[in-house]
């Protein structure tokens, strides 16, 4: 990653996570985490994603109605086999967010919106990509890569997730 993007994304986190010019509040508390995704890509077979998060988790008591953001960048390889096509492997980085649509329950619902690179034929090419994820620690996700006008790379699978915590945090329970 050239000195320049990494200064750009250290500033965008930044900002996000400041509770004067970003979306993080006084019950906000922001996060770095690192996860591990096993999919499956339909027509292609098992991938692996490793990927790290830095964001914020916001009202975050429980029972209360809990939100996140976050910028995620990672990669995304087939297990086991070598790429049939060169956007198999790839790069990705994506704004995520979600929520707890019922907050007994701590479950979150949410997606993200971002894209991947990768190379073919000594260039760097970008694609659209979405995903849609759903639950507590380990979440269902859905991969969505926009290849081509009508080819979508679909990919299923399970992320589980470590989020660690850069500041204080009150669970309500002191």
């Amino acid at each position: 990653m050239r000195l320049k993007t990494l200064i750009f994304f250290i500033l965008l986190i930044s900002i996000m996570i400041s509770p004067q010019y970003g979306i993080a509040t006084s019950k906000s508390f922001p996060y770095i985490s690192p996860g591990l995704r096993i999919g499956w890509n339909f027509g292609r077979g098992l991938t692996i994603s490793p990927k790290i998060s830095f964001g914020i988790n916001t009202d975050y008591n429980l029972g209360d109605d809990m939100k996140y953001y976050n910028l995620t960048i990672g990669f995304k390889a087939p297990l086991f086999r070598k790429a049939k096509y060169s956007y198999e492997t790839h790069k990705f980085i994506e704004f995520q967010a979600g929520y707890t649509p019922i907050p007994e329950n701590g479950l979150f619902l949410g997606g993200g919106l971002g894209f991947m690179f990768y190379k073919d034929d000594k260039k760097t090419k970008f694609r659209p990509m979405a995903t849609i994820d759903f639950g507590w620690l380990i979440f269902l996700a859905f991969d969505f890569v926009f290849i081509e006008k009508k080819k979508i790379s679909t990919d299923f699978g399970l992320l589980d997730i470590f989020p660690i915590p850069l500041s204080k945090w009150e669970s309500g329970f002191n």
